[in-house]
């Protein structure tokens, strides 16, 4: 058994987002249109539109923010395989096939603990079928994070992003604006962060222990600055409130 605390040692991390549009009568079905992976830090590792296999009847432009004219833009802003350059309206400027995109994504995912929320959908379009669960961190799907939701009682499913970065991180996020798949991806990664040594915890008396080529030796200015700021990181973060402070108290008592 492998102690990460006292080794030195956490899970390698990356968090993905993709963004879909429909095809089919009404659109009902969803073809990827953009995959966004980043790192603990919220570093961008990939983030490309994906050309459609399929014609689009729906490109849910409200929810995208995507539609026929990204694709020309993103291209004349250049889609060198080398770089990810924004376009001018702030989507990438890297545009792939699907089979690129997904590899891409996945070579970046296989070696990592995947952060995300709500990842259903995702990992089925990128055909992670067989995505083992002690190596994924779904931010719909986390007790932890739940809890802290004060509006919760009596809905079914999943809380939302924006309900999550609402109540733990006080931000706003989509309102009236499309998603951002680097914004969710980033977002996602954020809450995971803040009850890390919980979450972990969690995953060890579920399922078992991260496997050890899945995790990363801190280097000893993090391990130090952890040290000083674990106990205050979620209360500190963006203010989250007496009520929440207490609740995080008691996640870490668990």
């Amino acid at each position: 058994r492998v102690l990460l605390d006292s080794a030195g040692l956490r899970p390698r991390v990356r968090a993905v987002d993709c963004e879909m549009v429909g095809f089919g009568p009404k659109g009902k079905k969803s073809v990827l249109a953009r995959i966004s992976v980043v790192g603990r830090r919220g570093r961008v590792l990939l983030d490309c539109l994906v050309r459609p296999e399929v014609e689009v009847t729906d490109w849910r432009t409200a929810i995208t923010g995507l539609d026929a004219s990204c694709f020309e833009e993103a291209s004349a802003a250049g889609d060198a395989a080398s770089k990810v350059a924004p376009s001018s309206a702030g989507l990438p400027g890297l545009v792939l096939d699907a089979a690129d995109a997904v590899r891409r994504a996945n070579t970046l995912l296989d070696a990592a603990v995947v952060v995300g929320h709500d990842l259903r959908h995702d990992f089925k379009l990128l055909r992670r079928f067989h995505h083992r669960r002690v190596l994924l961190r779904d931010t719909a799907f986390c007790p932890l994070l739940n809890a802290g939701l004060e509006s919760r009682a009596g809905r079914a499913g999943p809380p939302s992003l924006r309900a999550l970065a609402r109540e733990w991180l006080d931000e706003s996020i989509h309102g009236d604006h499309a998603h951002n798949s680097v914004q969710d991806a980033r977002t996602a990664m954020l809450l995971y962060r803040i009850i890390a040594p919980e979450w972990e915890q969690y995953v060890r008396k579920k399922w078992s222990e991260v496997p050890a080529e899945f995790l990363e030796r801190r280097s000893a200015r993090q391990a130090k600055k952890r040290s000083k700021s674990s106990e205050s990181a979620a209360g500190a973060a963006k203010g989250l409130g007496e009520r929440r402070r207490v609740l995080w108290g008691a996640l870490r008592g668990r």
